[in-house]
């Protein structure tokens, strides 16, 4: 149809037709002018029929979901409404969610699946993606008071429902065996050899005859000089006054008690220069993380013990497979005697590094990386 003659052409002027969208929107909370007013005012001069837009952007920018959709008429361009994706989690954890399950590169119900079957061929990657994921408890519960559809959820929110329905507590432990199945033998072993070393390590330092030799000759030295004072008829000394030597300055510029006991040495005990022979371990000894060694093969044990009492539950609310019963059964075959073998190990580092301590009068207190590191930081000025 024509447009309608502009404001003061005479006649009647024509209503401004008010066609529906194509759906609900966001309103303009404006307040209008007067239709009658229009003809003596700036608006009076515009048509805003004839404004360029994208209006498949605006109606996706300013559509309303919360209100009901207005029909079009059939003359009327017809909008598609973009299908509605709810979420019951909040806008971080989805993104973490959304980030893992594109990065696992698998379906949420054939990667469930696969979790329920114990597959092994799961890769490390995976696996570690899964347990950055794994659902808090707030998040499972939530789907318990969901009334809503569940075919507008969001892909993050399908997997939590399918792991509410695994059950949640079979799914992590489920997870725990993949895991343990697959590197749980590597890093018993790990802390076995690495326990060894330290024990090997202590051995070392205690049966070094090079290491006494500069003891004692470093105290008859020190008795000499300390001669007639509170310090002096020392029996011994503590094993953090050997990185000091080298910091000691005697009258002669240039010459430290270092370099006094480094000559003497060198002179009367040349065997004690090959001191780093007897104690060729003690660097990488002191690399071994024993919190983490800790941390690793006490719990794990318990770990095991509770998978396999799930697994002995004749409970059908769990749902357990097959495969969860044989490889929490295989699990503890196989990792329990390495897991009792690191057990024994770590007790005897406690017991023998404490006879370490007391065979040198050092206290009780003293942790092993510090006792290391006066021995290690002595023998680069030593040398």
């Amino acid at each position: 149809p024509p447009p309608p003659p502009p404001p003061g052409a005479g006649g009647s002027t024509s209503k401004k037709p008010n066609l529906p969208p194509p759906g609900p929107m966001r309103r303009l909370h404006w307040e209008k002018t007067p239709d009658k007013d229009s003809k003596s005012s700036v608006w009076g001069n515009i048509d805003d029929t004839k404004v360029q837009l994208n209006t498949d952007k605006l109606f996706k920018l300013f559509r309303d979901s919360g209100r009901t959709a207005v029909t079009p008429k059939k003359d009327e361009k017809v909008v598609k409404k973009e299908n509605v994706v709810m979420t019951l989690l909040n806008e971080e954890r989805k993104r973490i969610f959304d980030i893992a399950l594109v990065k696992i590169k698998i379906d949420p119900i054939e990667i469930v699946q696969r979790v329920r079957k114990i597959d092994l061929s799961i890769t490390s990657d995976q696996l570690d993606r899964l347990y950055d994921i794994i659902p808090r408890q707030e998040e499972i519960e939530s789907f318990n008071i969901f009334k809503g559809d569940v075919n507008q959820l969001s892909k993050a929110d399908h997997f939590i429902r399918l792991i509410k329905e695994f059950p949640y507590q079979v799914y992590k432990d489920s997870l725990e065996i993949i895991n343990l199945s697959t590197k749980g033998t590597e890093e018993v072993g790990e802390c076995i050899d690495n326990l060894k070393l330290l024990l090997n390590t202590i051995h070392q330092i205690k049966n070094s005859q090079s290491l006494k030799r500069i003891m004692v000759v470093t105290l008859r030295i020190g008795n000499i000089i300390n001669g007639g004072s509170s310090y002096g008829a020392a029996y011994g000394f503590k094993i953090s006054f050997l990185p000091k030597l080298k910091d000691m300055n005697s009258a002669i510029q240039g010459k430290t008690f270092l370099v006094y006991l480094v000559e003497q040495l060198s002179k009367h005990y040349p065997e004690v220069l090959n001191i780093d022979e007897e104690l060729g371990n003690i660097k990488d000894a002191l690399s071994v993380d024993l919190t983490t060694i800790s941390s690793q093969l006490i719990p794990l044990k318990s770990k095991i013990d509770f998978i396999n009492i799930t697994a002995d539950k004749n409970d059908p609310s769990m749902n357990l497979s097959d495969e969860f019963k044989l490889a929490a059964a295989k699990l503890k075959e196989v990792i329990f005697p390495e897991i009792n073998e690191g057990s024994e190990l770590l007790a005897k580092y406690h017991e023998e590094f404490s006879n370490l301590l007391t065979y040198f009068g050092e206290e009780s207190s003293t942790s092993f990386s510090d006792f290391l590191n006066y021995i290690i930081s002595f023998l680069s000025s030593f040398h």
